[in-house]
């Protein structure tokens, strides 16, 4: 479960870092693409426990721009491209990401042809 939770946190902080800036909207079609979602989208309430739990943990500020259609951007990017065990662990997180994204177009093409 913790290793769960761990994944969510991470997706969350890759696709609004890749964003730059996205509204909730926008967070929940990308979650749905997700096998992590199970189809189910986030609700508002579980969003911003793993924003606060994203700030606790990685010191990674998730904020909301409410004069610019409430938008969610990394206020501390800067943070992110230095050399560290975050960014580390995103490249890690996003590699895997894009791997688990292949194996199932794989899968796709595979059971197509079957």
């Amino acid at each position: 479960m913790a290793k769960d939770l761990f994944n969510r946190y991470l997706w969350l902080v890759d696709t609004i870092y890749r964003a730059g800036t996205i509204t909730l909207d926008e967070i929940n079609r990308k979650w749905l693409r997700c096998e992590m979602s199970n189809g189910e989208k986030i609700p508002n309430r579980t969003f911003h426990n793993h924003r606060k739990a994203i700030e606790e943990l990685f010191d990674i500020n998730i904020e909301c721009d409410r004069h610019n259609g409430g938008n969610y951007y990394i206020e501390n990017t800067e943070e992110l491209k230095k050399e560290g065990l975050r960014k580390w662990m995103l490249n890690i997180f996003a590699v895997n990401t894009v791997l688990n994204e292949s194996r199932k177009l794989r899968d796709l093409s595979f059971a197509s042809k079957v």
